[in-house]
């Protein structure tokens, strides 16, 4: 059958006490999304996997998504992403994309895949609020940026979850 979204609620808890996007995941239910079915949610695609080579000797991989949204005010300020990434629906989506990508290093990568060192996270780029080298920084990140790294754990659930194993 298809992939059921709405146990997702309860693999936030998987996810670390400060994780931006922890409570956005507590809250979906039945009824919070347009469809519970996952397969609604697999109209895109990835825009791109960056590989990181700086990780001990061992590659890290992200999902890079390029984003067009206009911020109303105009604010493109970490607090601002993160509400541009909830009315979207975005960590559902990075989520999603991990997820797939996990798979694909799974089959890649076979018994030397290891979610901790190989799967990086995602990373969110509003290009309207990224200006080149005038892009603020504010604490410690670029505007326009968001980039999450959620635990193994609820990725791996997840993926559990999307599979029909959970």
């Amino acid at each position: 059958g298809p992939a059921g979204l709405s146990g997702i609620a309860d693999l936030a808890a998987l996810l670390d006490d400060d994780d931006p996007f922890r409570e956005y995941f507590m809250r979906i239910g039945p009824g919070m999304l347009a469809t519970d079915d996952a397969r609604g949610y697999l109209s895109g695609s990835i825009d791109l996997v960056a590989r990181d080579p700086g990780v001990g000797d061992a590659d890290r991989y992200w999902v890079v998504d390029y984003k067009t949204n206009r911020e109303p005010r105009g604010h493109y300020d970490p607090a601002a992403v993160l509400g541009l990434m909830e009315h979207g629906n975005y960590p559902l989506q990075a989520a999603l994309y991990l997820v797939a990508l996990q798979r694909f290093l799974r089959g890649r990568l076979d018994a030397a895949y290891d979610a901790e060192t190989h799967l990086g996270g995602a990373s969110y780029w509003f290009v309207r609020g990224m200006v080149g080298p005038a892009t603020r920084e504010v604490a410690g990140a670029r505007e326009g940026v968001c980039t999450w790294r959620p635990t193994s754990a609820f990725i791996d659930a997840f993926d559990a979850l999307l599979g029909g194993r959970r």
